[in-house]
């Protein structure tokens, strides 16, 4: 695997599709690091559905927020990072 991910903090919320351990997983053998809390050293939040009061966080500091799809595209190398990067509103949160 490519190391598109190195030096990448990614923060896993919500229910995914394959588990949050299976991105954890992915994300580490890609070169990033995965924490189970929120703060401003988060580059990327990994967001799925429930992902309420972590995705608030993200969008009131500016971190990005991607769904299970973009981070595919980005490790796959598909996407630059910040083509990948979903733009989420207030009102989106409801349902994530």
């Amino acid at each position: 695997m490519n190391k598109q991910l190195n030096g990448k903090i990614f923060c896993l919320s919500g229910k995914l599709e394959n588990g949050k351990r299976y991105w954890e997983e992915i994300i580490k053998e890609n070169g990033g690091e995965v924490r189970s809390g929120m703060s401003k050293v988060i580059n990327y939040l990994i967001a799925g559905p429930g992902s309420r009061l972590k995705s608030e966080y993200a969008i009131e500091h500016k971190i990005p927020i991607l769904d299970e799809e973009k981070l595919i595209k980005m490790i796959d190398g598909g996407e630059t990072m910040s083509n990948a990067v979903r733009e989420v509103s207030r009102f989106e949160i409801m349902d994530i």
